[in-house]
């Protein structure tokens, strides 16, 4: 059975006590669904919709809460948050419209799975 990304958020959430350890473990969990496509020599179409939809939903729910907390004291940290998601809806969508037009995913795919495993270092950070 497959889970949400909302809801894989949600259940992971219950069973650990530190939300930022949660988060970057989401965002390495789509940078490894990700990277296996990438070394895939051939990628069905349904696979990668599939893998970055779960991540564009992990990202959906980061842009929410930042633009729920931009009246914190955290307000550029949350606005560079919120760049950051439409950053990789627009790649997401590049990515998807690539594949679909049979061109080299590689490049789009790369660049999702840098910017997950940049951000989740910077999660787990003292």
């Amino acid at each position: 059975m497959r889970h949400s990304a909302a809801s894989a958020y949600s259940l992971t959430q219950q069973r650990t006590t530190d939300p930022r350890q949660l988060e970057a473990g989401l965002l390495l969990a789509a940078a490894a669904r990700l990277q296996h496509l990438r070394d895939l020599p051939s990628i069905q179409r349904s696979d990668l919709a599939e893998a970055v939809s779960f991540n564009a939903k992990i990202w959906a729910i980061f842009q929410a809460s930042a633009l729920r907390q931009r009246r914190s004291a955290a307000d550029a940290l949350c606005d560079c948050i919120a760049e950051l998601a439409l950053a990789v809806f627009a790649a997401s969508a590049r990515l998807v419209a690539r594949r679909a037009a049979a061109t080299d995913p590689g490049h789009e795919l790369g660049a999702l799975i840098e910017i997950n495993r940049v951000v989740a270092i910077g999660l787990r950070a003292p």
